[in-house]
């Protein structure tokens, strides 16, 4: 385990800060009551749990409340980022969930945090391409979902998402540019990304399919460079 995955572990193992969650719940449920806290696994750049609350009139709601580590040393600009791109998509319709609350200087729980609406769904982590791809995605994060693919799936799984992704009317083209930085940000291995896979069910996965695959992925990038 790389030294930056054992800090991320360490701090999305640590317990939300009770008189933090209770100040979340009053801003957000003046006068609400916390009925459970549940820790979401997945995910590297944050800690995110689910609050149920029963709320001052007696109505259960919940939220998402993503907690940004601090191992990555940008979590208020992401925080910040990402509340306004939930705001945007909700404004403009769009099924994503809506903001409910921002502590981007991390006064509150300690670290930057977010909290959001429950969106229905689950994760899908298969060994099978995906059969949905999303539309005007950059190329940058084209080239992260190619190389997520390639990591838990394989080469093949990634040009078969692109291909989809592309006859979908994806607006990003595959850049070989772009896939060396989606390598360069698993450095010094790719195998410090597995237990986000693991914790999804993926037990299939171990650190040296992840560090053959990587080289694969890699090879094929500097391939296309020309």
């Amino acid at each position: 385990m790389s030294d930056l995955l054992a800090r991320v572990a360490s701090e999305q193992a640590r317990p939300l800060p009770p008189e933090g969650v209770a100040a979340v719940v009053g801003a957000i449920w003046p006068g609400g009551v916390l009925t459970a806290v549940e820790r979401l696994v997945g995910g590297l750049g944050a800690a995110t749990h689910r609050l149920d609350v029963v709320t001052a009139d007696g109505t259960p709601d919940a939220v998402v409340l993503r907690s940004f580590l601090a191992a990555y040393g940008d979590g208020p600009a992401v925080a910040e980022r990402e509340h306004t791109t939930l705001t945007a998509l909700t404004a403009a319709g769009a099924a994503a969930p809506a903001p409910r609350w921002l502590d981007a200087s991390g006064a509150v729980l300690g670290r930057p945090a977010l909290a959001m609406t429950v969106a229905p769904g689950r994760p899908v982590v298969s060994d099978r391409s995906p059969d949905v791809v999303a539309l005007g995605d950059p190329a940058r994060d084209l080239a992260y979902c190619r190389y997520d693919l390639a990591l838990g799936t394989g080469q093949a799984a990634a040009d078969g998402f692109t291909a989809a992704y592309l006859a979908a009317g994806g607006v990003a083209r595959p850049s070989p540019y772009w896939d060396l930085v989606a390598v360069a940000s698993s450095l010094p291995t790719p195998a410090q990304w597995l237990r986000a896979f693991v914790e999804f069910g993926r037990d299939d996965c171990s650190a040296e399919r992840f560090e053959a695959a990587g080289r694969a992925f890699l090879a094929d990038a500097l391939g296309r460079l020309g």
